[in-house]
């Protein structure tokens, strides 16, 4: 009985190292979608003009995972386009669906909310841009820095569940 307790306690411990290692996963991904939709939008927006809703669409039809939540979500909101403004949508479908990023990417995710359908194309443009480079960034240091953060949580994990184990037998 107690080998089966001894098990459970490490799988678990060994669980939360995965959960851990899988959430630095999503974020790295989440970030890959984004930058990709965005690019997606500016290359439209740049060559064709395309109507947000239209962008949105096309954005959505083409991002994977919690992107392509975001954009769903905002898609779907865009019937409300007329009582709420495209800000507020915006940042009502990041806030829900881009639980990966950290608070500072997500924050401008919704700055750039702020100027899409509001400003000149080349503001538009240029917010796109900025962003993007500052999910790239995110993006880069996120892939030098997973394979360390995979050890840590798994390796953290097992040795907690391990130390753990040794403490109740």
């Amino acid at each position: 009985m107690k080998l089966l307790g001894a098990a459970l306690i490490l799988a678990a411990c060994l669980g939360a190292g995965a959960v851990y290692a899988l959430a630095k996963r999503q974020r790295m991904e989440t970030l890959q979608g984004l930058w990709g939709a965005l690019g997606l939008m500016e290359g439209e927006l740049e060559t064709r003009l395309s109507p947000l809703p239209e962008l949105v669409r096309l954005a959505a039809a083409e991002a994977q995972g919690q992107a392509g939540a975001f954009l769903d979500s905002l898609s779907g909101r865009l019937d409300r386009l007329g009582e709420a403004e495209f800000a507020q949508l915006w940042r009502e479908a990041a806030e829900e669906q881009l639980s990966a990023l950290n608070p500072e990417e997500r924050e401008e995710i919704c700055r750039l909310g702020l100027v899409l359908g509001r400003y000149e194309l080349e503001k538009q443009l240029a917010a796109l841009g900025a962003c993007r480079a500052i999910l790239r960034t995110g993006l880069d240091e996120a892939v030098l820095r997973y394979p360390g953060e995979k050890r840590l949580g798994l390796g953290l994990g097992a040795a907690a569940g391990a130390l753990l184990v040794i403490a109740l037998l």
